[in-house]
């Protein structure tokens, strides 16, 4: 589409493929009825609070960092210490909630759900503290990991990189899946509507098994892009691991560059039938 057909108010064409017209209250006569209902609603709450989880989003990064770094230094401390610090949140946590239920009157159920809700608190504690007693030696064997892990990170400090490149990559995928939906959203008959300046789209079964195609194309496309991450923070964490303590020819080369050259020469096919059987399921 080049232009707008004519009619009885003058239209602007958006993406080639839709005409919107060029008053303000048919516009937001528009907008409203496709954006209404509760998904409309979704997306104004998320445009008005995106600064909120970018926000959140910052001050987890920040958390994590902190936390990553006191792993390379004080691996085993700091996680016995976060046990003992969830233990201690939890039991805190059931005295507040169950304090709470003396603000209500008797006959207010909120002094029941508060009650309620302070003894399930501490139940989860006691759960908490009875799984931690019986799995000494495995938290031990994780303890164990985790010091490795803190070496493999100090040691290989550019992993932190692959969860970055894939983040951009799979953004720019979904940018792209976006803009081909809308193309595909808009192929079919053109039906006016009574109540609105626009036409409705009918699709046929083509366009309907097309758009199924590519909403999986989407769940596989994403589950390999997902997966390659993985594949190379997993290969370039065996090389690392193999590599130490002897003469080995790959010691000192757990590389990123590795882990992508492993991809494009042997593994490809194998994340991508991954990926398939996981976009199916």
């Amino acid at each position: 589409m080049t232009s707008c057909p004519r009619s009885e108010y003058n239209s602007t064409l958006y993406l080639k493929r839709y005409c919107l017209p060029n008053s303000d209250n048919l516009k937001k006569l528009v907008i409203d009825e496709v954006t209404g209902g509760n998904l409309g609603k979704y997306i104004g709450d998320l445009a008005t609070a995106w600064w909120i989880f970018l926000v959140m989003a910052g001050i987890t990064t920040v958390i994590a960092c902190i936390y990553l770094f006191l792993l390379r230094i004080i691996a085993k401390p700091l996680l016995y210490v976060s046990f003992i610090i969830i233990l201690a949140l939890l039991i805190a946590g059931g005295a507040y909630v169950f304090a709470q239920q003396y603000k209500y009157e008797s006959t207010d159920n909120t002094k029941s759900i508060m009650q309620g809700m302070g003894i399930l608190l501490w139940i989860l504690a006691g759960l908490y503290f009875i799984i931690l007693m019986c799995c000494c030696s495995r938290i031990q064997l994780g303890v164990a990991i985790m010091e490795a892990t803190s070496e493999f990170v100090r040691d290989t400090t550019s992993i932190f990189l692959v969860p970055f490149i894939f983040f951009f990559i799979i953004a720019a995928w979904m940018v792209f899946w976006i803009f081909s939906a809308i193309y595909v959203f808009s192929v079919g008959d053109a039906v006016k509507m009574d109540n609105l300046p626009v036409a409705n789209i009918e699709w046929n079964d083509t366009t309907r098994y097309v758009w199924i195609y590519h909403l999986f194309g989407m769940f596989w496309v994403s589950a390999f892009i997902i997966g390659c991450a993985q594949f190379i923070i997993a290969a370039t964490t065996c090389i690392w691991y193999f590599a130490q303590g002897g003469s080995s020819d790959d010691k000192a080369k757990a590389s990123l560059r590795m882990g992508f050259k492993w991809i494009f020469y042997y593994h490809m096919g194998s994340i991508a039938f991954g990926a398939l059987i996981i976009a199916i399921i």
